[in-house]
């Protein structure tokens, strides 16, 4: 069964498991770096804000074997427990005490969102954009949310600066930083896909320590939930601890939305060495929409500042 065929069937089967007075159908939505998707949405009661439930991970199921039925009693578990467990309101999004709790943000590539950012809010970093949402849950390795638009801005009647400083201490509390060397975080993806696989060996050297820096001395920093955790990027006093921590000034590489690269700098090190290989990744193996960045940044220890290398 091809997408299209598979998204108006897993529709279906939807409807099939909701009562009559459930509205299920298709929905598009426009992505990151201008990539769209569909989703699908079911009516929530009494006005509650429902997401908006990506279907490509679950063309991913189909293909992999799981039966539609399954699929559609999977997408109404996380309808439920977001709309019930949440308990966000229509009524409540105007009324900024309501979500102020819950509002975070996510790092975008700026020139890649150029339409998007002028319809919502949002604070320029570099060739980077912070945008913000209400983070409605977290279920099965998926974070449930409504962005933050201009309108939202303007009913709660809050400054640009004010959505930063709320969304940068929220995100800081939400989605801890997560600082691995390379190797370790590889072994641990390894180990989560397949946890019967065995490990290729060389990847079970001890790393003890954060100031070690290994073979490659390339650090992973992410969040705890490894999605949109390159929100690293900006939390407070994080890069400081970690240049700390490795002694030695920053060479930051932007991986992909969800996470970057750390190295100490050397000048052995090209910068445009490493750019020329952020650019190659991005086009061959990063997916178009979780692209961040082709810069190379850097953090002084002394300026404790971040700019382009």
């Amino acid at each position: 069964m091809n997408y299209e065929s598979f998204k108006w069937s897993l529709l279906e089967a939807v409807r099939n498991q909701t009562d009559s007075g459930t509205t299920v159908r298709l929905q598009h939505i426009s992505g990151i770096n201008g990539v769209d998707h569909d989703g699908i949405t079911l009516s929530a009661p009494r006005g509650r804000l429902a997401p908006v439930i990506s279907l490509e991970p679950y063309y991913t199921r189909f293909r992999n074997g799981s039966s539609l039925a399954c699929l559609a009693g999977d997408i109404i578990d996380r309808h439920i427990a977001s709309v019930r467990e949440r308990q966000l309101t229509l009524r409540e999004r105007p009324d900024f005490s309501a979500v102020k709790d819950r509002i975070c943000f996510r790092v975008i590539n700026a020139a890649m969102n150029r339409q998007l950012l002028e319809t919502i809010p949002h604070v320029r970093k570099l060739d980077l954009a912070v945008i913000f949402y209400i983070r409605m849950a977290f279920d099965g390795g998926s974070e449930l949310s409504v962005m933050v638009s201009l309108e939202d801005q303007t009913r709660w009647d809050v400054t640009t600066e004010t959505l930063y400083g709320t969304a940068l201490a929220n995100t800081a509390r939400l989605k801890k930083p997560v600082l691995l060397p390379l190797d370790r975080a590889l072994r641990r993806c390894l180990e989560e896909a397949d946890p019967a696989a065995p490990v290729p060996e060389e990847l079970w050297e001890p790393v003890s320590g954060m100031g070690e820096h290994g073979d490659c001395g390339l650090f992973l920093m992410t969040t705890e939930d490894r999605i949109y955790g390159a929100c690293c990027l900006f939390y407070p006093a994080l890069l400081q601890e970690a240049a700390r921590l490795l002694d030695g000034d920053l060479l930051i590489i932007p991986s992909s939305v969800h996470e970057i690269l750390i190295l100490v700098e050397d000048t052995a090190v090209s910068v445009d060495m490493l750019e020329e290989t952020v650019k190659t990744v991005n086009e061959t193996e990063v997916l178009p929409e979780e692209v961040l960045s082709g810069h190379v940044y850097r953090f002084g220890r002394h300026d404790d500042d971040i700019s382009y290398a």
